[in-house]
């Protein structure tokens, strides 16, 4: 699943991502990919997170935080992104990339 996501940042690519929220359960949204952090240091919990704009949302929040083993599966979708669309300014990416 790592190596679909570090695909999808390099080659701009949109994913279907599938989530098991312990709030919301299971859900299905059309993302762009956007990074992936190590350990959380603020909750101690020692979980990585995958970090996703959601296209869908039906909530007007579009920034979705996802801890890793809530993510069930990423596919990459046939669909390219602009990243100037979806991001601003000069963010510290944990993830290496070109754009």
């Amino acid at each position: 699943m790592y190596q679909d996501f570090l695909k999808a940042i390099n080659e701009k690519l949109l994913v279907r991502v599938v989530v098991n929220s312990p709030q919301k359960g299971m859900m299905l949204r059309k993302c762009v990919p956007l990074d992936y952090d190590g350990p959380r240091q603020a909750y101690r919990d020692g979980l990585n997170q995958y970090h996703f704009y959601d296209l869908e949302s039906r909530n007007g929040e579009h920034h979705l935080s996802v801890d890793s083993v809530q993510v069930v599966g990423i596919k990459l979708l046939d669909e390219h992104f602009d990243p100037a669309e979806y991001v601003s300014g000069n963010p510290e990416w944990k993830i290496a990339r070109n754009w």
